[in-house]
Formats: structure tokens, sequence, C-alpha cells
């Protein structure tokens, strides 16, 4: 049985499935409130199109939200997402006084914890000793170093 007007042949053919390439350093960021940051796609890519009209590997003062990046190997493109999302700061839950001085207990945000009570100079202790009667301001950060959380209370230390 024929076809009209020619033939036909079965064939074998080979199909090569070439695999999208994705960037191995573009990652997700968090960063403080109001802060911008850089997100890197990488190196070796042909082209690179991101959701913010950008053709270059790096796009910078990028703030909190969601974003893609087409990148283009040969003929194949992938399209990659990444969230720049905001840090949540800590909390001051807890001053516990004693004899000479006071705790600091931090609930949320990102540890480790610094402390301060002069928002100069920081240390990894939330114990604070020697301290005089009075105003007492007390200053926490967490690990991404954005502004400090604070917290006054009157040091009935004598």
């Amino acid at each position: 049985m024929g076809y009209p007007g020619g033939c036909f042949k079965i064939a074998e053919i080979q199909l090569h499935i070439i695999p999208l390439v994705y960037s191995t350093t573009l990652l997700d960021k968090t960063i403080c409130q109001g802060a911008t940051t850089t997100l890197d796609a990488g190196v070796g890519f042909d082209s690179y199109e991101w959701s913010t009209g950008a053709i270059t590997s790096t796009i910078t003062g990028v703030g909190v939200g969601n974003y893609w990046v087409k990148l283009t190997t040969g003929s194949c493109t992938a399209q990659q997402y990444v969230k720049v999302l905001a840090a949540s700061p800590p909390e001051i839950s807890n001053i516990e006084l004693s004899s000479n001085g006071f705790t600091v207990t931090v609930t949320g945000g990102n540890p480790p914890y610094e402390y301060s009570i002069d928002n100069f100079n920081w240390s990894t202790s939330n114990v604070f000793t020697n301290i005089m009667r009075g105003y007492v301001t007390v200053y926490v950060k967490d690990k991404y170093n954005c502004t400090p959380v604070k917290y006054e209370f009157f040091s009935r230390i004598l």
C-alpha cells in the first residue's frame, strides 16, 4: 500500500537533550529594611536579561522583592528566580536585674547577637556587671548588623 505521490521509510533518529544551565552563585539574600544589595548571576553565560531590564551579570541597588534573570547558554535559556528578603529585627524580651548588673534576653532576629550599653562597644555576652544606678540603654543587633534595637530602663542597682 503506497501513499499518493510518494513512499515512506521508517528511520531512527537520535535526540540530544541539552540540560538548562542555572547560576550556582545567585542565591536568595536577606538585607536590612531600607537597604539595597547586589545580585550576581555569575560568569559563563552568553547573555543575561533581568526582570529589571538590565542585561549584565550583576545588578546593583536592588531592594526587598522578587527578581528573575534569564540566563542564555548557546540556544538554551533558563529563567532563574531569586528573593531579596527583609531581616526581622531581634526583640529584647526581658531584662533581669541582679545585685550589680543585668542580663538581657533576646528573641527573634538571627543569632548570633551582639550587645552594648553605649551603641559603640559591642560584646557577645548578654550579661552586664558593675552598672551604676540610673537610666541605662541597652542595644542589641543580630548577624545582619542592621540598626540596633534599644531598650531603656532605670537601674536600681546600688
